[in-house]
């Protein structure tokens, strides 16, 4: 049953950050990414998955790229 409703899942399903981005709403994106990144910074781990796809969210967005 569960399966059922993912694999027939409307397409404006998404992510909350996703719809707040069609939306034009301000985005959590430093709030969410920028802690993880600065906290990694300090432990000098360089996470540049996170770091790239922030800074495509970023680019999409029109705002500075966390961290």
């Amino acid at each position: 049953m569960t399966m059922d409703y993912v694999d027939h899942a409307r397409d404006s399903l998404g992510s909350l950050m996703q719809l707040d981005l069609q939306a034009g709403t301000t985005l959590e994106l430093d709030a969410i990414t920028g802690s993880l990144l600065r906290a990694a910074a300090r432990q000098r781990l360089a996470c540049p998955t996170i770091r790239e796809l922030a800074g495509e969210v970023a680019q999409k967005a029109d705002i500075p790229a966390p961290g």
